[in-house]
């Protein structure tokens, strides 16, 4: 890529993530089209990169929930 792509790519990337966060179904229906450019590869990887942060907030809190659970149940014993 050269710097030009990069920083389309890296706008792209940015736009997606906060779509993905703020507008999921606008996302959704961009990353319907199979057009294959910098800008939409940036938009589908930031959409990409924002559900596995998700992902990985909701299994954090589910660990998190899981050690209460357990610490409680000990203080009841």
């Amino acid at each position: 890529m050269n710097n030009n792509n990069d920083k389309l790519y890296l706008k792209a990337f940015n736009d997606g993530y906060i779509l993905a966060k703020f507008n999921s179904h606008l996302i959704n229906k961009l990353l319907e089209s199979k057009i294959d450019s910098p800008y939409f590869d940036g938009l589908r990887d930031g959409n990409l990169e924002f559900v596995q942060q998700l992902k990985l907030s909701r299994l954090n809190e589910l660990d998190k929930l899981d050690k209460d659970k357990s610490q409680n149940r000990d203080i009841e014993r």
